[in-house]
């Protein structure tokens, strides 16, 4: 069985290492918005969709579909 990590990480790794720079400057992060719909999951959808909304609450990212 893969892990999210081994299945989804390039793309969540950016995302959240981009907001893992600027966590203290809230009026940057709540400027990303990410396509969620553009770039589908390899792996669990559900763990996946979780791991972004975890981000969008700490962080203020936008999760949008297009």
């Amino acid at each position: 069985m893969l892990t999210f990590f081994e299945v989804d990480y390039c793309v969540y790794e950016t995302v959240k290492q981009f907001c893992e720079m600027y966590k203290s400057e809230r009026n940057i992060t709540e400027k990303i918005y990410f396509m969620q719909n553009c770039c589908s999951s390899i792996g669990d959808k559900d763990i996946c969709d979780k791991k972004y909304k975890e981000l969008e609450d700490i962080y203020g990212i936008k999760l949008i579909m297009v």
